[in-house]
């Protein structure tokens, strides 16, 4: 058990342990019993990428669901780097791939894992990243978690091209900050 920080409990991912199956994390649950029939979405399987391995001290247990969450993010990915998000329980995608909320969790996701995870998935959740970073959203919320992939890969490889221009485009869709002065 990790020694508490903060005076706090170390969090417990039964609950997530739960919800995780060989595909991925279930979308939905009724308490504490997965909802099998809503099947998966590459939204809640990237976040669940991004906690594990960003969990100090890593564990066999959470290295293990960083494997699993990260092979559903691979397979959520299309050539071209657009992303599927609704994955139904018997392993068919029930969308078209596209650059919504889910691509910018799905970049999230590989970025925090290739800097973060375990050793032994680093390279594929690079390569991953490396995949997605190509396209854009029109969407500024979507681009933000991108970005929050890109400033990840930029934290152990500060000249990533895709990351640096990734943040570039970010930053001009995002636009001029206007602020009003405090008086």
């Amino acid at each position: 058990m990790e020694t508490p920080r903060f005076g706090l409990a170390a969090p417990s991912f039964e609950h997530v342990l739960r919800l995780t199956d060989e595909r991925g994390m279930f979308e939905h649950a009724d308490g504490t019993t997965p909802r099998r029939d809503g099947g998966y979405c590459l939204d809640d399987v990237a976040r669940g990428l991004v906690v594990v391995c960003r969990h100090r001290p890593a564990t066999s247990t959470l290295d293990g669901l960083a494997t699993t969450y990260l092979s559903f993010v691979r397979r959520a990915q299309a050539s071209d780097g657009r992303c599927h998000n609704r994955l139904d329980r018997h392993g068919r995608w029930e969308d078209q791939p596209d650059t919504g909320d889910w691509w910018g969790r799905a970049l999230w996701g590989l970025g925090t894992a290739a800097a973060r995870g375990p050793q032994s998935i680093r390279d594929s959740a690079l390569r991953g990243f490396d995949l997605s970073v190509s396209q854009r959203s029109p969407f500024l919320h979507a681009m933000a978690f991108a970005t929050l992939g890109a400033a990840e890969v930029l934290a152990v490889r500060p000249r990533h091209d895709g990351s640096l221009l990734l943040v570039s485009d970010f930053a001009t869709l995002a636009g001029p900050r206007r602020f009003s002065p405090v008086l």
